[in-house]
């Protein structure tokens, strides 16, 4: 009986030793990719990224930036009068007066209130601000064009 014993949790030792690492995370495993690369404007491309893992298909679409390239920029688009207004990407892309080549959803927002999660600020002009929720991260652009992506947490509130 003992030997059983002994036996048993030698196994599932074994087991656990040898598949922790595939417990642990559930890491996808990749099966096919395809990537379709499309230059959009100079210092700007678009890419379609296809992948097939264990678990269905994904599909990612990526705008690639050249932030040092003169020719291209980031901005923030807001709906005018209010950023309470709900407006889709398209439709922001379309009534802006700047020649957009590409658009992204890069904000949260209360489906109740339409108010923004996180913040927006618009060359140092602060038109709405953090909600303090740790779950939500913040893209942010610095005087340089440097990017970074990064939690805001505040402590004090402007007024």
């Amino acid at each position: 009986m003992k030997f059983y014993k002994r036996m048993s949790g030698l196994v599932l030792a074994s087991f656990l030793a040898l598949n922790l690492g595939n417990l642990a995370y559930g890491d996808f495993v990749k099966l096919y990719e395809d990537i379709d690369t499309t230059q959009i404007s100079k210092g700007a491309e678009h890419k379609t990224i296809t992948r097939f893992y264990d678990h269905g298909w994904l599909k990612i679409n990526v705008l690639d930036i050249d932030l040092k390239n003169k020719s291209t920029e980031l901005k923030l688009i807001t709906p005018n009068p209010s950023i309470k207004d709900r407006l889709p990407l398209t439709v922001l892309s379309e009534i802006s007066d700047d020649n957009i080549i590409g658009a992204i959803n890069g904000d949260f927002f209360d489906t109740n209130t339409a108010e923004s999660i996180g913040p927006m600020i618009n060359n140092g002009d602060i038109i709405s601000s953090a909600k303090n929720d740790p779950r939500f991260s913040v893209f942010t652009l610095d005087e340089d064009n440097n990017p970074s992506i990064d939690y805001w947490i505040t402590d004090e509130m402007v007024v």
